[in-house]
């Protein structure tokens, strides 16, 4: 249990999606956090957002693949590009990610 003084009360650093929208973002978003953790001064909750855009997309994804059009492929594959391109401009030398949704294990038109 946290005692109630201002030396114990946990600092909660929350990030939008512009934060974490693009590589440099996400290097800015970083730097804030590792100076927050360099001060050692309370407890850090990091809270971080949906890149920008994605929330949107996710929910167009859903409300297509509900109807049963295969369009929601199309936009999962932009979803998942988009953040394989981020994480490889931040990290350079990161492997390809190994794991790859296939078409065929994400069915249509099977949600609700």
């Amino acid at each position: 249990l946290i005692q109630g003084t201002m030396a114990h009360k946990t600092i909660v650093l929350k990030f939008g999606g512009t934060s974490v929208g693009s590589s440099s973002a996400i290097e800015q978003t970083a730097k804030i956090v590792a100076d927050a953790f360099a001060q050692k001064e309370r407890p850090i909750v990091v809270v971080v957002s949906a890149a920008s855009g994605t929330t949107d997309t996710l929910l167009k994804m859903g409300n297509t693949a509900a109807t049963g059009d295969t369009m929601y492929l199309t936009l999962f594959e932009e979803v998942y590009q988009r953040h394989v391109n981020i994480l490889h401009q931040v990290l350079p030398e990161s492997p390809e990610p190994s794991t790859k949704v296939a078409r065929s294990e994400v069915p249509a038109g099977t949600y609700g």
